[in-house]
């Protein structure tokens, strides 16, 4: 028994020698995985001069033109042929790069669920990546599709507009549905808005007008008509736009529930970080770019950021995920992703950039009123009348006016018209007619945005428009009037026809070679319509700067005389040594000279 055991147990151990052996000899050691090397640019000089608000991460060599953000991930896409997605994840930035196809075009590349969704243009084919880039699903679209699709921010639906129609196509069945029909010439799907809830299309006839129309995203129902509008942000239930509003420019916060107010920032250029419930406004320095971020519940500058050495940068997003402003920007090195944590240059003010705002139906009545008193010292220096608000379109002599209700719009009118009026001699506005000039500062007239003329009784009527040079219309209309007070006060223009081409008969011809080179004899085509149309239009160009050459012709030499002559004339200022405004082009002085 002994014996066997023995040899039992010799047997074990040479089996467990030889396992051991072959143990030995087999052994592998796991591989480490590679982790790319992230492109957080550690110690940058932006870091370092912004006290580590901006972190840099460097970009390939090239150019990148579209960003997506997605919390800790930013998609890049490259303006290169292929294009190519490159992705950089987490704080240190770990790269993802993946490349597209041969020829591929990818447009509205933006962060959908837990990945990314792009418009492959050649192809016409929407396009979904997962969160690594991996490419999911292609959508073909229609080839009469107009413009590029616009996605549902949940990617559950690709809207686009192809033949007269909006249609939406579910991504989760591939079916396509028509939203709304149009009997347009032409319809553009521009955007969508509140949540893709909302599309924003542009409509155009066939004589080229367009309309701005938004339109329910789930049946298509108009919600409203709108081409006011420069911008639209929205976020939620918070939108942002810009607009302009007469000739006065707006920019407007508010919520879909019908709360509004002004945002009167400094900046020129905007970038929408609603989604952290503000705007950035950014300018380019000398130094750099300066960004600057109001929140619009208080509207107040909260955080503010130098960044030396970039200058207007490509794309700015705002990422709730991570609470930080991201931005795609060109430097002498190549371009960067940049990434501004606003609580390290938090700044503390307590000027408010929020105003009232105001409209037609809601307008600032004592800011209107607080005018009264510089517009009767104009009435009282200058022998004019002028009129504002209501009292602006009371007269309309048959003509349509719009009474403009911006109290900045009617003060930069009277800045305007208050130079233009001191242009000219003491009394002499007073005494173009027997009673006085009077002038409506208006939004509109007749549908337009300049000015125009007319007649009540023995009442002469200028309406300036807000938003036009208001000196040069003011100069255009008043040669109108100057005209009146020259024909019942002397007879310098019985012999006016006889300045025009042998033939020329007012209102009966149009023709282009008297309006350039020797032979021209006209100012422009609606000089040709009468003869007092003729003489305003070239007393308005006498009163326009650096404006010689249009009267170096012979034609034109004359009637420039004729019309000065005539204003001595009728004003009683012949023996007057003084070279007046309207006299500045003429070749030979006609001021009195006792010699």
């Amino acid at each position: 028994m002994k014996k066997y055991f023995a040899l039992l147990l010799v047997m074990v151990l040479l089996l467990a020698g030889c396992s051991n052996g072959d143990a030995e000899m087999t052994e592998t050691v796991p591989p480490t995985e590679t982790i790319p090397e992230g492109r957080y640019h550690a110690g940058s000089e932006l870091e370092t001069e912004t006290e580590g608000a901006v972190r840099q991460y460097d970009l390939p060599q090239g150019s990148f033109g579209q960003l997506a953000v997605a919390g800790e991930r930013q998609l890049v896409v490259s303006e290169s042929e292929p294009a190519q997605l490159y992705m950089l994840s987490g704080d240190e930035g770990i790269p993802t790069t993946a490349s597209l196809p041969e020829g591929a075009k990818p447009t509205g590349c933006q962060a959908v669920g837990g990945g990314f969704m792009y418009y492959d243009e050649a192809k016409k084919q929407a396009v979904v990546l997962d969160a690594h880039l991996q490419e999911l699903h292609r959508f073909d679209l229609p080839e009469d599709i107009i413009g590029s699709p616009v996605f549902s921010p949940d990617g559950s639906g690709i809207f686009f507009s192809a033949g007269q129609e909006i249609r939406c196509m579910d991504t989760q069945n591939r079916l396509p549905r028509r939203v709304r029909s149009f009997s347009a010439a032409e319809q553009t799907l521009l955007g969508s808005c509140f949540g893709g809830k909302m599309l924003i299309c542009q409509l155009k006839d066939a004589e080229g007008n367009t309309e701005t129309q938004y339109i329910s995203a789930e049946d298509g129902q108009t919600v409203c008509a709108d081409n006011s509008l420069d911008l639209l942000y929205t976020c939620e239930d918070r939108y942002f736009a810009q607009r302009t509003d007469g000739g006065l420019r707006q920019r407007i916060i508010g919520t879909r529930s019908g709360e509004a107010a002004v945002l009167e920032i400094p900046e020129e250029l905007l970038a929408e970080a609603l989604a952290l419930g503000g705007m950035i406004g950014y300018s380019v320095e000398q130094t750099g770019l300066q960004l600057n971020f109001y929140a619009l519940d208080s509207g107040k500058k909260t955080a503010a950021v130098l960044l030396p050495g970039i200058a207007e940068p490509k794309a700015i997003l705002a990422d709730k995920a991570s609470g930080y402003i991201w931005l795609l920007a060109a430097t002498p090195e190549g371009d960067v992703l940049l990434r501004w944590d606003m609580k390290k240059s938090a700044v503390q003010e307590d000027v408010t950039c929020l105003a009232a705002l105001y409209t037609a139906e809601n307008p600032d009545t004592p800011g209107i009123n607080a005018l009264q008193e510089r517009i009767e010292r104009i009435n009282t220096a200058r022998g004019v009348r002028i009129y504002i608000w209501q009292e602006a379109v009371k007269t309309t002599g048959g003509h349509t006016l719009v009474a403009e209700h911006q109290v900045s719009a009617i003060v930069d009118m009277l800045d305007q018209l208050e130079v233009a009026l001191k242009e000219f001699p003491k009394g002499f506005v007073s005494k173009s007619i027997r009673s006085k000039v009077r002038i409506c500062l208006v939004r509109s007239a007749n549908g337009g945005s300049d000015g125009i003329q007319f007649w009540n009784g023995k009442n002469a009527y200028i309406a300036l428009c807000s938003g036009s040079d208001i000196r040069a219309e003011f100069m255009k209309n008043f040669g109108l009037v100057i005209d009146s007070h020259v024909l019942g006060n002397s007879p310098k223009y019985d012999y006016w026809d006889t300045l025009n081409p042998e033939g020329f008969v007012y209102g009966t011809q149009v023709d282009e070679a008297l309006l350039s080179g020797e032979k021209r004899a006209f100012v422009d085509a609606d000089s040709m319509t009468s003869a007092p149309m003729d003489r305003s239009r070239v007393f308005w160009q006498a009163m326009q700067p650096d404006n010689a050459e249009l009267f170096k012709g012979e034609a034109m030499q004359k009637k420039l005389k004729m019309l000065c002559q005539a204003i001595r004339d009728a004003w009683n200022l012949k023996k007057s040594a003084e070279i007046f405004p309207w006299e500045q082009y003429l070749e030979k002085p006609i001021a009195y000279n006792k010699k």
